[in-house]
């Protein structure tokens, strides 16, 4: 089990953590969200031990990660944001070699391991390129390799599918999904993709100032049939729209709002005759906020 217990961290006048408390059970694999600045990085530096924090404990299957640094070295994996974990100028292979002598990897655990993950990425046409001559997401998915070379049992990943089109998306989710069941990791998801959060995560953490705003089950807060619905601004329909408790605003003098009950919707003769359009929602950090009114 990760346990986190009344961490702070304050940089000189800057508090960015004031006492964050929660836990991760062993295996499984939670969401941490917030918006820009809530947070979320320093709190990962601190797990990871690339920050010492003000404050506060970080226990994983009780060792104290802030007094064991080299605990940490061996069993806790970061995928940081932007493929920042790789050398660019590297061919595949090279990355995958130097990041596990770098993790103290015998050459045959280097080996065994690097066939491993080129078979189960796909990977093995590219072995012999240089990182910065292919794509963004197979970019991404190498970043990924080189951060399960040494198979942590604790798997940090920080917006793992952030500048990816639609179908490397999926590719990722469905790699990250298979490596989270396969190997038994411990996971800390970042990302402002919702949908990618439900689709990996049993829970989500939610920072908002330093702090832990809540800590619930993913299957209480994500509705993914959400749809965004423009009605013609009649100030006479205000009422009516107040009345069904759906979140709204109004955008070039049209009401917008975002339904997740259609049929109920629907049944409301004067709003059905008013309506523009109907969209699917984007299920992403900035509506599920929209959507609890944070």
């Amino acid at each position: 089990m990760l346990k986190i217990q009344d961490l702070r961290k304050v940089y000189k006048k800057t508090v960015a953590l004031q006492g964050v408390s929660f836990s991760v059970e062993s295996k499984s694999a939670i969401g941490l969200i917030g918006d820009n600045g809530a947070g979320k990085t320093t709190l990962i530096k601190c797990i990871s031990g690339l920050v010492a924090p003000t404050s506060g404990s970080v226990y994983f299957n009780d060792v104290n990660l802030i007094k064991n640094p080299k605990y940490i070295h061996n069993t806790v994996g970061a995928l940081l944001e932007g493929a920042r974990n790789l050398y660019n100028f590297l061919t595949v292979d090279y990355n995958l070699n130097y990041f596990g002598y770098l993790n103290q990897l015998s050459s045959k655990e280097i080996s065994d391991r690097k066939a491993y993950l080129l078979k189960l990425f796909d990977a093995e046409k590219y072995k012999d390129q240089p990182v910065n001559e292919l794509s963004r997401g197979t970019q991404q998915k190498i970043a990924l390799m080189v951060t399960l070379m040494k198979n942590p049992q604790l798997l940090i990943l920080d917006e793992p599918t952030l500048g990816l089109d639609l179908i490397a998306t999926m590719r990722m989710t469905d790699l990250l999904r298979q490596i989270i069941c396969e190997e038994q990791k411990t996971v800390i998801l970042i990302s402002h993709d919702m949908t990618l959060v439900s689709s990996l995560c049993d829970r989500v953490v939610y920072l908002k100032n330093g702090k832990v705003d809540f800590d619930e089950q993913i299957n209480s807060i994500v509705n993914e049939n959400i749809y965004e619905v423009k009605i013609k601004a009649d100030h006479s329909m205000e009422d009516e729209i107040k009345n069904f408790d759906f979140p709204f605003r109004m955008e070039d003098g049209i009401y917008v709002l975002e339904v997740n009950d259609m049929d109920r919707m629907m049944k409301n003769r004067i709003l059905k005759e008013n309506i523009i359009s109907i969209e699917k929602q984007v299920n992403d950090l900035a509506h599920f906020i929209r959507m609890r009114g944070l």
